[in-house]
């Protein structure tokens, strides 16, 4: 049984932490050590897996960001 948490998410779950439990795209980059389009990815995932909730809320989003 794995909690579909791979190192890069767990990277980046620990720069959230570290940061406070909020922070920006462009620092979370820079502490968790991925590319910009990677981390995006893989907080949609976090988000959807209900590890993290983005603000603002999906719904109210610009498409593609």
């Amino acid at each position: 049984m794995t909690l579909g948490i791979n190192r890069a998410k767990t990277a980046t779950l620990c720069a959230l932490a570290d940061a406070g439990g909020t922070a920006s795209t462009s620092h979370l980059v820079a502490t968790a050590k991925v590319g910009r389009q990677y981390l995006l990815r893989l907080l949609k995932e976090l988000e959807d897996e209900g590890y993290v909730h983005g603000a603002p809320p999906v719904e109210e989003r610009a498409s593609g960001v």
